[in-house]
């Protein structure tokens, strides 16, 4: 099933809240991932679960490449539009 990109930063966005444990307003579609405080552990996992929601293969250093939701959004939208 084919995503847009609001639906997959919507979706990004809860996931980090939900692991950082704050609220999804307080979480930047345009910050660094890093900086909001989310560590390596949780960023592959995060990756897992981007991988099984869409069913595409993504790569392990995904958020490094593209560190924030909304590069990350960017980058999965053309992979599965692909």
């Amino acid at each position: 099933m084919l995503r847009t990109r609001t639906e997959i930063e919507q979706w990004l966005v809860e996931q980090v809240a939900t692991t950082l444990q704050v609220p999804a307003d307080n979480v930047s579609k345009d910050e660094p991932l890093v900086a909001s405080g989310l560590d390596s552990a949780a960023a592959m996992e995060l990756c897992g679960d981007i991988e099984v929601w869409l069913d595409v293969s993504v790569p392990t250093t995904l958020l490094w490449d593209r560190p924030t939701i909304a590069e990350i959004a960017e980058f999965l939208v053309e992979t599965i539009s692909a």
